[in-house]
Formats: structure tokens, C-alpha cells, sequence
């Protein structure tokens, strides 16, 4: 395939399922979280055309942290199925565990960012992004 024409489908999140590649990044016994418009998720996005996984992974936590991270292993794939606006969305994550290497990356993306430890995030006190929060950190 050659990817340098090919342009997406304009609506592909409610066409198809679609992949996203993220990071669980523990550090200390605390998680960190990403907020974006008010709920929190883990540091994660869209896989890019021709990118594999990891690399996507590390793409994306490194994007919204402004950290610089190591893949260390596999954590899981976490299919969700989810309505939005009379819409169905059907995403894939893979999720990867990682660490902080110490470096700041300087990424045009950074979000601001939270560490949380696992009983703070079952407190129910903060909004997530999707319902499988809990399953991933688990």
C-alpha cells in the first residue's frame, strides 16, 4: 500500500473500529494520568498509518507528558464499544507498561498530567475517558 496518498475515511471512528496505542506508566506506586477537557485517561492516541505498535505507544505517551518513557512490555489489548452523540465507537487499545527514562521530551501536545495511586483512582472522585481504567491498572 502506498501510504503517502492514502487519505482516511473523514468519519472512520463511527465506520469502523479503530486502533488506539497508550502507556500505563507507573512510577513510585502512582499512575499517571492525563486530563484532557476535564476527565482523565492514560496517555494514549490514534496509531498513525505504517506506525507499529510500540512505537505508537511511546509516540503518543511521550506527546501528552512531555516525558520521555521506556516500553517495558505488552500489558493487554481493551476493546470498548461505547455510544457517543447517537453514534457507536468501537475501539481497540493496546496498551504497553512503561517507565520514565528522567527526560523531559519538549512535544507540542503536552497535556497536563496527574499521579494518582490506585486507591485514589477507584475513590470515584475524578472523571475518566472510558469506563476501563480500572480493568487496564488492575
Amino acid at each position: 500500500m502506498n501510504i503517502n496518498n492514502y487519505q482516511p475515511k473523514k468519519n472512520r471512528c463511527i465506520t469502523q473500529p479503530f486502533v488506539i496505542v497508550g502507556c500505563l506508566i507507573k512510577n513510585k506506586g502512582k499512575f499517571l494520568l492525563v486530563k484532557e477537557n476535564g476527565k482523565y485517561n492514560l496517555p494514549q492516541g490514534w496509531l498513525e498509518l505504517g506506525e507499529d505498535l510500540m512505537s505508537g505507544a511511546k509516540r503518543e505517551a511521550e506527546e501528552e507528558t512531555g516525558l520521555e518513557i521506556k516500553i517495558i512490555n505488552f500489558r493487554g489489548n481493551y476493546p470498548i464499544v461505547k455510544k457517543k452523540k447517537n453514534k457507536i465507537l468501537h475501539q481497540i487499545k493496546i496498551i504497553y507498561n512503561a517507565k520514565l527514562t528522567g527526560k523531559k521530551v519538549s512535544k507540542s501536545e503536552n497535556l497536563p498530567y496527574i499521579w494518582l495511586s490506585q486507591k485514589q483512582i477507584t475513590s470515584q472522585k475524578f472523571e475518566f475517558w472510558d469506563n476501563n481504567i480500572l480493568d487496564i491498572i488492575m
